[in-house]
């Protein structure tokens, strides 16, 4: 199963290598509205930046594409050490995630609690290719309650072609706060760096954003973005946003929130291999703890 490299820098070669991952609300090439959750050039920044382990963990979430695939490639190695052989079958996933499934069997599988943390999971290892369909939750003590994090996903590894693809979804639900969730998609290359993405936020205080993505991470060639975002700080409906593989975080923050209302010229035909968008109502996301349909104390067990 792939995995970025740890201490220094994505292995995958992101889009974006500036080294403020953690830019200010005030840009210094004059942008006047803030740089942060809810704006749109922030949460396109958010979803491409780079993301380094450990520096980055509980600063960067699995709403970036390089920390998905670093969640799924960690939880990989966690379950193929640990888990028990079984006859080769197929597993259901704990959320449902429609056309984006990838069908697989799989022939190891582990369920087991650490702490607070709830891991079930079932892999496989076929010549070059690796497989992960994983449900895990964790729960922490916050101020009213408990907070619960409840996540579902797929991955896939070939080490000959360096394809990689992931599915996740996610809830973090709060006692009294408004929860959060993410759902992403994921299917590239870390060789020649083209990805198509997407991705819903979904946040039940009323903002949503979705991101659909195509292009390429390196070299001299472009990314192709399309958004919707509603009861956001920045919305826009099918707007479209295309950068240089090598823009900066610096460069984004200073692009307008507005977009384009057609396909920018260096991008042109990239819009034809955009993924289709989720709904920015809710449907596609794992709103509610019932979004997720496994067993056990979370809904987030296999069942193998």
């Amino acid at each position: 199963m792939y995995q970025p490299t740890i201490e220094t820098s994505s292995s995958s070669s992101p889009l974006l290598q500036s080294n403020d991952q953690n830019p200010t609300t005030t840009s210094s090439f004059g942008r006047t509205d803030n740089f942060s959750s809810g704006y749109t050039m922030y949460e396109i920044n958010n979803l491409i930046q780079d993301y380094v382990y450990p520096t980055d963990e509980g600063v960067i979430d699995a709403s970036n594409m390089y920390k998905a695939m670093y969640e799924v490639a960690s939880k990989f190695v966690s379950v193929s050490q640990s888990c028990t052989s079984m006859t080769d079958k197929s597993v259901s996933a704990v959320f449902n995630f429609g056309s984006d499934l990838l069908t697989q069997t799989y022939d190891c599988g582990l369920t087991q609690t650490e702490g607070n943390y709830r891991t079930s999971g079932v892999v496989k290892t076929s010549g070059t290719e690796s497989f992960a369909l994983i449900g895990w939750s964790y729960t922490e003590s916050v101020t009213g309650g408990t907070k619960t994090t409840r996540n579902a996903m797929q991955g896939h590894y070939d080490t000959s072609t360096n394809d990689v693809s992931v599915n996740m979804a996610y809830l973090v639900d709060y006692p009294t706060d408004p929860d959060y969730s993410v759902r992403i998609y994921i299917r590239g290359n870390t060789i020649t760096g083209l990805f198509s993405l997407k991705l819903v936020k979904y946040n039940t205080g009323g903002s949503v954003v979705s991101i659909s993505g195509y292009g390429y991470s390196r070299g001299s060639n472009y990314y192709l973005f399309k958004v919707t975002s509603t009861g956001s700080s920045s919305d826009v409906t099918d707007a479209y946003y295309c950068f240089e593989s090598s823009t900066t975080t610096a460069e984004i923050e200073a692009m307008a929130d507005a977009g384009s209302g057609t396909v920018p010229a260096n991008c042109t035909g990239y819009d034809t291999n955009l993924p289709t968008m989720y709904a920015t109502d809710g449907s596609d996301s794992a709103t509610v703890a019932g979004s997720f349909t496994g067993t056990g104390d979370y809904n987030t067990d296999l069942t193998y």
